[in-house]
């Protein structure tokens, strides 16, 4: 038998245009109700924690700067450097505009090494 609803989420999950100008690392801005004593609901958001960054491009020799989120920075740190980050997150899961220009220089720059 069949049931009334999907299992996933078909509609695409919208990226905000901030998101869209940094590393976010998948955060996002979150929606949600702020709960009363008296069970009053009330609309919210939680913002993700953006910090101004300069990070150093090991490949580049440069410094490249971000708004990215304290997540982001931790997966940066994780990863062994901007570079390494930018080259191993697929690029839809990197969803930023200015983290795939990034990774596009890095990748002209490693190319153009190894010719």
């Amino acid at each position: 038998f069949s049931f009334g609803f999907t299992m996933f989420r078909t509609i695409p999950a919208r990226t905000s245009g901030r998101a869209l100008r940094g590393l976010f690392g998948g955060k996002d801005v979150r929606f949600g109700n702020k709960v009363s004593h008296s069970e009053r609901k009330t609309r919210r958001m939680w913002k993700p924690n953006v910090q101004r960054k300069k990070l150093w491009s090991e490949t580049l020799q440069d410094y490249l700067r971000f708004n990215m989120t304290v997540h982001a920075m931790r997966c940066v740190d994780k990863a062994g450097g901007v570079d390494n980050y930018l080259l191993a997150i697929p690029d839809k899961d990197l969803k930023s505009d200015q983290g795939l220009a990034a990774k596009c220089k890095i990748i002209e720059k490693l190319q153009a090494k190894n010719i």
